[in-house]
Parts: structure tokens; C-alpha cells; sequence
């Protein structure tokens, strides 16, 4: 966000990163809205998008954690296979910069939680098979609504190419799926790290 020169979708002369005004992915334009190149910022915004490749990588051992309870284990396993497919989109919102490649981008972006939503669920089932503290099953649950709700909102939303108001609307709602999710992986994180000293004791 330092490094990005400026310009909104609906005001290309505006300076700097705007919170509420900027997309995230507009980190990852090729160039800003009026031509510019912008190298710092497109290429640390594919080297964060692509750390979902490790998150996609991770999913693929986490349901070895639910061992110890077959049906757990299973609902794990399912919820693996959306977390990793969706993860990839994220990589794939990296890689299609959306003044390059705008139909891609938006079908990525678009279709990430959308995909993350049934693994959403799936593990929240896993937690309850599991036993786990409750903090993590209400963890969960937030995450699994949250999404729910941006999920609901994306199809209904304006298009924020229409005004101002609906960009911001749109951004707004990005930011908050984003940060909800960043605080979700990090308090799944302690789950899992209860699960393998379970497992290795």
C-alpha cells in the first residue's frame, strides 16, 4: 500500500492508497489508472497473494490431525479439498492482474470464497467431532457466517463501476472478509497446533 502511486476506480488522480477506496487486488494492476507502471507494489502484492500456495500446500496435511476421529477426519479431508482449490484461486487473482487479464480476475476473486465457503463448513464440523475448545468452534462459525454473508453480498451488491458509493460499499466489504479471514487462519492455527501435540503424544 506505500508504494502504490494513486488513482481509484472512479478517480484516476487521487495520491496514494486509499483504505476505503482501493481495492485490494488494485496493488496487483500493471499499471495505475492512468498508465503508469507501478513495479514495487504489483510485484509484493504476487509475492503476498502467492502465499495462499503455502496455505493450499498445508491443507493437504491438516486432516491427518483429525486422526483420532474417523468422522472428524472425514469432514476434514472434504473441507481440505475447498480450502486448497480456493487458496489457488487466490494465487490465480495474483497472476491475472485485472487491467490485464480483467474477466480472469474477476472470476477468480469472485469465485475464491465462494469455493472456501463449504470448507468452511466442513471444518467446522470437524472442530465440533474433534471436541476442541469451544472458542474455536465459535471461531469458526463467525468465519463460516462471515463469509456467508460476502458471499450473499457480492451477488447482490451494485456494480462498483456504477458509482461511487457502490465502490465503496464493495471495498469496504472486501477489507472486512479479508481481515476476517487473515484472523481466522491465525486462530486455526492454534487449533491445529493443539491437534498434532495431541497426535504426537
Amino acid at each position: 500500500m506505500i508504494f502504490y502511486p494513486g488513482g481509484t476506480l472512479h478517480d484516476h488522480y487521487t495520491k496514494g492508497y486509499f483504505f476505503t477506496q482501493n481495492f485490494i487486488s488494485e496493488l496487483g494492476l500493471y499499471r495505475t489508472r492512468l498508465g503508469e507502471e507501478k513495479y514495487i507494489s504489483l510485484h509484493l502484492f504476487i509475492l503476498a497473494m502467492s502465499g495462499y500456495g503455502v496455505i493450499a500446500i498445508s491443507f493437504l496435511k491438516v486432516p491427518m490431525l483429525f486422526k483420532a476421529n474417523n468422522l472428524a477426519y472425514r469432514m476434514a479431508a472434504v473441507g481440505s479439498i475447498f480450502f486448497i482449490i480456493g487458496s489457488l484461486f487466490f494465487v490465480g487473482v495474483a497472476f491475472t492482474p485485472a487491467d490485464l487479464f480483467f474477466e480472469e480476475h474477476v472470476f477468480f476473486a469472485v469465485n475464491g470464497f465462494r469455493i472456501i465457503l463449504p470448507g468452511a463448513f466442513f471444518y467446522l464440523l470437524a472442530f465440533k467431532y474433534m471436541s476442541l475448545p469451544r472458542q474455536y468452534f465459535l471461531i469458526g462459525l463467525v468465519y463460516l457466517l462471515g463469509t456467508l454473508a460476502y458471499v450473499v453480498f457480492q451477488i447482490f451488491a451494485a456494480d462498483p463501476r456504477s458509482t461511487a458509493d457502490a465502490m465503496i460499499a464493495q471495498v469496504v466489504a472486501q477489507k472486512m472478509i479479508a481481515l476476517l479471514s487473515i484472523a481466522t487462519i491465525f486462530s486455526f492455527s492454534f487449533a491445529f497446533e493443539k491437534l498434532y501435540k495431541d497426535f504426537i503424544d
